[in-house]
C-alpha cells in the first residue's frame, strides 16, 4: 500500500493525506556515487545570464533530443504560470559531471509532454517527455528498450539510475553532481519499475531532483540500454516516514516506445537509430541496426572494429570510401564471379544497397 507519493523532480511534493513528510526539496540519489561515465545522462533546468539552475535529470537518446519525464516541465509550469514557450526559451542541458562547470550547455527547441500525462498528486499516469535541443550533442546517446520487458526479464535485474544531486537530505550543498546508484528491480506494472532501497546496495533509491533521469540496464555483451526514466518515491505501509529512503517508481521506455519513436520520425524522418546516430559505414561493426551494417562486411577478423587494414583492402580503388561494388566484392571474399548471373537480380542487389545507404 502506498501512503505517501513524492515526485521526485521539484520542491512541491505531492502527498496524500496526512502522509508523512518528505525529504526536503532537491535532495536527489541516496547513498549513490559520484559518477564521471554515463555521459549521454544530464541535468535540465535554466541558463539565466550566468546562473545555472538545475531542476531535474534526463537522458540522451540522439544527438538531439532527451528523454526525461512529463512532470519535470508540466508541473512547473503548472505552478509558475510559464508558457511552453518561456520554458524553452531559458530551458539548459548540461552535459558533464558538474552542472556548475558543464562543458557544454545546449538549449531547448521544443517541449512533448506525452498528451495524456495526468497527476492528481497521488496517481500519476503517463509520466514521459521528449525535448529537443536546439543542437546537436556530441556525446554518444544511449537508445532506450522498445521491445516489451516482462516480469520474467525484469524483476531482480540490476539496473543503473543516474541523476544530479547531493548525497542526502542532510547535505544541500553538494547538488549538481551526476551521481550513480545500482538498483535492484523488485516489481513492475503496466507503466512502471519499481525498486525498494532494502533489497538496494547501500539502501540506494532516487529523490526529488533525479526525474527524468536514466534507469539503464547491462546486458550480457556489456551494452547499456535504458529501461526507465525515474518518475516518484513512495512509502510502505507502516515504512519509514522518509519515501526516499523506501521506494520508487520509474516509467518504462518499452510501454511508451509508440510515443517515443514518434517523436524521433517527427524530427528525423527515421526511427533507424543507427542511421540517426550515423553508425552505418562509422568502421564499427553494429549488429542490431534496423537495416544490415556494410561496416559487419568489412570486418573480417570478427572483431566489431574495421581496421585500417581491412578497409584497404576493400577499398580497391583507394579513393577511401568502398562503393557498393567493393563492399559486394568484399562480401564474396575479394573473387571475381566466372558465371553469369541474371541482369535483374544484380540490378536489384546494387539497388537495394543504395536504398540502404540513402535512407
Amino acid at each position: 500500500m502506498l501512503t505517501s507519493l513524492l515526485l521526485v523532480g521539484f520542491a512541491f511534493a505531492q502527498e496524500a493525506p496526512e502522509a508523512p513528510e518528505a525529504d526536503p526539496a532537491w535532495s536527489h540519489i541516496v547513498n549513490g556515487k559520484s559518477e564521471k561515465g554515463f555521459k549521454s545522462a544530464v541535468g535540465i533546468g535554466f541558463m539565466l545570464g550566468d546562473f545555472r539552475y538545475q531542476a531535474c535529470s534526463a537522458s540522451l537518446i540522439t544527438p538531439r533530443m532527451l528523454l526525461t519525464a512529463g512532470h519535470c516541465t508540466a508541473e512547473i509550469e503548472a505552478q509558475s504560470g510559464l508558457t511552453d514557450a518561456q520554458v524553452v526559451a531559458n530551458g539548459a542541458a548540461f552535459f558533464g559531471p558538474n552542472v556548475e562547470s558543464a562543458p557544454t550547455v545546449l538549449g531547448f527547441k521544443a517541449l512533448k509532454v506525452h498528451p495524456k500525462y495526468t497527476n492528481n498528486g497521488q496517481v500519476i499516469r503517463n509520466d514521459i517527455q521528449v525535448i529537443v535541443l536546439d543542437e546537436d550533442s556530441d556525446e554518444t546517446p544511449t537508445w532506450f528498450q522498445t521491445e516489451l520487458l516482462t516480469a520474467e526479464t525484469a524483476i531482480g535485474q540490476d539496473v543503473v539510475s543516474v541523476g544530479y544531486g547531493i548525497t542526502s537530505s542532510a547535505d544541500q550543498n553538494s547538488s549538481g553532481i551526476k551521481r550513480s546508484a545500482t538498483l535492484v528491480l523488485s516489481d513492475m506494472d503496466d507503466q512502471f519499475l519499481y525498486t525498494e532501497a532494502a533489497g538496494n546496495k547501500n539502501k540506494a533509491n532516487v529523490c526529488s531532483g533525479d526525474s527524468g533521469g536514466p534507469q539503464y540496464h547491462q546486458d550480457t555483451n556489456g551494452k547499456w540500454t535504458q529501461w526507465a526514466v525515474h518518475s516518484f518515491v513512495y512509502s510502505l505501509s507502516g515504512a519509514q516516514p522518509d519515501p526516499c529512503l523506501v521506494a520508487s517508481g520509474s516509467t518504462r521506455t518499452d510501454a511508451f516506445a509508440d510515443f517515443i519513436l514518434n517523436q524521433v520520425d517527427a524530427e528525423y524522418g527515421t526511427t533507424d537509430r543507427c542511421e540517426i546516430n550515423g553508425n552505418y559505414d562509422d568502421r564499427v561493426c553494429d549488429t542490431d541496426c534496423a537495416d544490415p551494417d556494410p561496416d559487419c562486411d568489412l570486418d573480417t577478423n570478427g572483431d566489431g572494429l574495421v581496421d585500417d587494414g581491412e578497409f584497404n583492402k576493400a577499398d580497391v580503388n583507394g579513393d577511401g570510401s568502398v562503393s557498393d561494388k567493393e563492399l559486394i566484392r568484399a562480401q564474396s571474399g575479394g573473387c571475381n564471379q566466372t558465371g553469369t548471373a541474371p541482369l535483374g537480380l544484380v540490378g536489384l542487389a546494387f539497388a537495394g544497397l543504395a536504398l540502404r545507404r540513402r535512407r
